[in-house]
Order: C-alpha cells, then sequence, then structure tokens
C-alpha cells in the first residue's frame, strides 16, 4: 500500500506543472496562478482535517506544540510556493 501511495505522490506532482500551465495559459500572471495553486491546496487539507478530526478524533495540536517549531520549520510553505511560482514562471 506504501509502494501504491508513493508512485501515485510522483505521478501528481507531475500533473501539478501541467496543471498550473493551463491556469497561468488562462490568466497570464504567475503569481496569481500560484496564490490559485495554494489557495486550492489550502482548501483541499481543510477538508482532509475536518474528515481526519472526524474519524480519528483526534485533538488539535496545543499551543506549546506550535511554539516549539523551529524557525527554519516554518519555511516548508515558503519553499514550495517559491518552487511552484519559479515553475510558472
Amino acid at each position: 500500500m506504501v509502494y501504491l501511495f508513493i508512485v501515485a505522490a510522483g505521478l501528481l506532482v507531475a500533473m501539478q506543472a501541467g496543471s498550473n500551465a493551463t491556469v497561468d495559459k488562462s490568466l497570464h500572471h504567475p503569481v496569481v496562478t500560484s496564490l490559485v495553486s495554494f489557495g486550492s491546496a489550502v482548501a483541499v487539507l481543510l477538508l482532509a482535517l475536518a474528515i481526519y478530526t472526524a474519524v480519528t478524533r483526534a485533538p488539535m495540536p496545543r499551543p506549546q506544540q506550535w511554539s516549539a517549531i523551529p524557525w527554519w520549520g516554518w519555511m516548508g510553505g515558503t519553499l514550495g510556493a517559491i518552487y511552484v511560482l519559479c515553475g510558472v514562471l
């Protein structure tokens, strides 16, 4: 099952570039295209959070857990945004 998820993730990453290129062809604005990409990702993740929380009854992280994250731990989303923007450009 893990291998199936690995293959699916690889396929989805390859499809992301084409999807972003299609949006950019319509909008002609790479920053807005990147915003569309991340905006739709946030919507999907909020839905996944709601489903995961309902199914597993997992508690949300406490404030102490959030504050324990080092500064560089917050860079993943920023690096992802730069990656997508560079790909669109």
